[in-house]
C-alpha cells in the first residue's frame, strides 16, 4: 500500500497515462464536488471542495458481483458506527480493481479487511472528535470525506471521491446511476425492527450493490446480500429486504461515491474557507 519518495512518482505518471489510455472515447474531464475534512482557523468541519477530472472507468461485466460484504461483527466494536464497514466494503472493492493504482490488497483477505477497517475506524473517530458539528447530515459527510482522504492517500492524491446525494424519497431513476462503473452506493436511514409506523432506531448505512428496473435493490449488509425493494408510505420511504430476517430500513438520503481521476485534487485553504459547508 506504500512505497517510497521515489516510487511514487513512477506509479502516479503511470497510473495517469493507464487511466488516459483505457478511458472510453468519449469519457472527458468535468466538474465534480467532494467532500473535504478540514481544521481551519482551529475548528474541524466538512466542506464541499470542487474538483476538476475524469470519472474512473476501469472494469466492465460483473464486476460488481465481486463487491465485499463484510459483517461488522467480524471486527472490534468500531467506536464510530457502521460507517466504517460500509466503507470497508466499497474502499477494498475499488483498491482491488485498480482505482488508486496497483493493488496490493485482496477483498477476500481477512488480515488486510481488518487493517483497512482499523484505518477507516481512525479516521472518522478523528473527525468526530474534532468536530463542532453534531448534525444528523454528518454521517454522509464523514463517509464520503473518509473515501476521499484515503484514495487520495492510496493514490498519491491522483484519485478523488466524488459525491452524489439525494434526500428520501429517491427516485429509482436516480439510484440506477449509483451501479454504473467503480461508483459506490450507500443507504443511509433508519431502522424499523417493528415495521412502517413504529419508532424509528439508530442510524444505519448499507452498501447498494445493484438495481434493477423493477424497483429492486440488491445491498449488503450484516456480512449478507440481501434483496428487497423501495416502498412508499405517508410517513417516509422504507427498504424492505425479502426472504430475510433483517429490520427494514427507512430511508434518509442515498450517496452516490464516484471514483475521479484529478491534475490537482488539493484545493487551497482559501477557496475552502469560501466554500459552503456541508449541511
Amino acid at each position: 500500500m506504500y512505497h517510497s519518495p521515489k516510487s511514487r512518482v513512477w506509479i502516479r505518471a503511470f497510473f495517469g497515462l493507464f487511466l488516459f489510455l483505457w478511458a472510453p472515447l468519449g469519457l472527458t474531464a468535468q466538474d465534480w464536488e467532494a467532500i473535504e475534512w478540514r481544521v481551519l482557523d482551529g475548528e474541524g468541519d466538512f466542506y464541499r471542495a470542487p474538483i476538476m477530472g475524469q470519472e474512473v472507468a476501469l472494469s466492465r461485466g460483473d464486476a460488481r458481483r465481486r463487491v465485499p460484504s463484510y459483517d461488522q461483527d467480524d471486527f472490534p466494536e468500531p467506536e464510530s458506527g457502521c460507517g466504517p464497514t460500509a466503507v470497508l466494503n466499497w474502499l477494498l472493492w475499488m483498491e482491488t480493481l485498480g482505482c488508486f493504482g496497483p493493488s496490493t490488497l485482496r477483498v477476500d483477505d481477512p488480515g488486510d479487511a481488518k487493517e483497512t477497517f482499523a484505518l477507516i475506524d481512525k479516521q472518522i473517530r478523528s473527525m468526530r472528535q474534532q468536530s463542532t458539528d453534531r448534525r444528523v447530515g454528518s454521517n454522509r459527510a464523514q463517509i464520503a470525506a473518509t473515501m476521499d482522504h484515503l484514495a487520495g492517500e492510496w493514490s498519491d492524491g491522483s484519485v478523488r471521491i466524488a459525491v452524489r446525494s439525494f434526500k428520501a424519497p429517491v427516485k429509482l431513476v436516480d439510484l440506477l446511476g449509483f451501479v454504473k462503473g467503480q461508483r459506490a452506493g450507500i443507504l443511509i436511514g433508519q431502522v424499523m425492527e417493528d415495521g412502517v409506523g413504529s419508532e424509528a432506531g439508530e442510524f444505519h448505512a448499507l452498501n447498494l450493490v445493484a438495481v434493477d428496473r423493477g424497483g429492486g435493490l440488491m445491498v449488503n449488509n450484516w456480512g449478507e446480500r440481501v434483496y428487497g425493494y423501495l416502498r412508499s408510505y405517508p410517513d417516509g420511504q422504507y427498504f424492505f429486504p425479502e426472504n430475510s430476517e433483517q429490520a427494514g430500513l427507512k430511508i434518509v438520503e442515498a450517496t452516490c461515491l464516484i471514483p475521479v481521476w484529478v491534475s490537482d485534487g488539493d484545493p487551497q485553504t482559501e477557496q475552502l474557507k469560501e466554500a459552503p459547508k456541508v449541511y
